[in-house]
């Protein structure tokens, strides 16, 4: 090679360091990658230009029912790993994913004078779950309550976020779905060519709702009737009330036949000094009896007369979201001249009649 040739490739070479260095100055300081943000719900995906260096971490959107739990990148051997963008700079394109963590709420259960192995139990959010069943000698097991009136569903997925959730078990004398049948009373519409000429008479179910001295006190499945309190809408209390004259008259004599009332005893209501065949139970009664579900359906005929359902009452038909039907019935109680219903609203002019008997459980078994 000769000396010009020599100087000739010693440029060259210059030249091109020269250029390389240049062009690695300008990438450094200008270089832009694309970071890929993904929420990972609701197909939420935000997708950003940076520079090469630190980037800020973005806000991570509320996701309901989770916490935030950091954002992910894969690494070459394919394992998830948490950016860190106070100590990382973003050197290259990134897919970033965020993590979450589904709320873990605590459910708290009193067995109530029973035995139950869980005390407590953590459900994320999400999930389902299966409650433990307790045990009470004596007793059968009907459910989990929430408060005084809401019974809590046993087998769900859990998609309410709480800090706490306390449970009672509730217990009955009787196996749930037990159902006497005593009497009869107008129920259902009868139609000839879609014209109605009346009322069928059906068969009257009762449930089984405590035991009294060996006997068994029976409230009606559903409300019968629809009635006045008292005629005139008049304040009065349970024992001069017309309702009370019905129920034990009218009602008992067209309802049962001769061997149904021998096996129906009378009940006494000592504070009241009262004394009947056929009679309500009391505003403290039915939330004691009741305290799962003092809702109740109303017969066709009950309807016919007027009896109107809350389903438009949002604050007493909706329980976690979802709707349901219910008919207020009376009780015997009357609070400052007002008389409650089952559901604790007051009023004195008409209702759904669910009428109680007490009965001897040996001259009559269950369907």
């Amino acid at each position: 090679m000769t000396k010009k040739e020599r100087i000739r490739l010693l440029i060259g070479v210059a030249f091109m360091a020269v250029l390389f260095f240049a062009v690695a100055s300008i990438g450094w300081t200008k270089a832009e990658f694309i970071v890929v943000y993904n929420y990972g719900f609701d197909g939420k995906v935000e997708t950003n230009i940076v520079k090469k260096g630190y980037v800020k971490e973005p806000p991570s959107t509320g996701r309901y029912g989770y916490t935030f739990d950091g954002w992910y990148y894969l690494d070459k051997q394919g394992n998830e790993i948490l950016f860190d963008f106070e100590t990382e700079p973003v050197t290259r394109n990134l897919d970033l994913t965020a993590h979450w963590k589904p709320f873990e709420t605590e459910f708290i259960f009193n067995p109530t004078g029973g035995d139950c192995d869980v005390e407590s139990m953590l459900i994320p959010y999400g999930s389902e779950f299966v409650l433990p069943t307790p045990k009470k000698k004596g007793w059968y097991f009907v459910g989990w309550g929430v408060g005084s009136s809401w019974l809590f569903p046993q087998k769900e997925v859990w998609e309410h976020p709480l800090e706490a959730v306390r449970l009672k078990a509730c217990w009955s004398k009787f196996r749930p779905g037990t159902v006497y049948v005593l009497g009869e009373y107008k129920q259902s519409a009868i139609y000839d060519n879609e014209l109605f000429v009346g009322w069928q008479r059906e068969p009257i179910e009762w449930i089984p709702v405590d035991k009294i001295n060996g006997k068994y006190l029976l409230v009606a499945k559903n409300s019968l009737d629809y009635r006045r309190f008292d005629s005139g809408n008049k304040s009065v209390p349970w024992a001069n009330c017309d309702l009370r004259r019905w129920l034990n008259e009218e009602f008992y004599n067209n309802a049962f036949t001769e061997e149904e009332k021998a096996v129906i005893c009378d009940f006494t209501d000592a504070e009241l000094g009262t004394t009947d065949k056929v009679f309500l139970l009391s505003l403290e009664e039915s939330k004691m009896i009741f305290g799962l579900d003092r809702y109740v359906d109303g017969t066709e005929y009950a309807r016919s007369k007027g009896l109107e359902d809350y389903r438009n009452c949002l604050e007493k038909t909706t329980r976690f979201g979802e709707h349901y039907i219910f008919y207020p019935w009376y009780t015997r109680t009357l609070l400052d001249g007002v008389v409650y219903d089952a559901q604790g609203g007051g009023g004195n002019s008409r209702s759904g009649i669910r009428p109680a008997i007490l009965i001897d459980p040996e001259k009559l078994k269950p369907r």
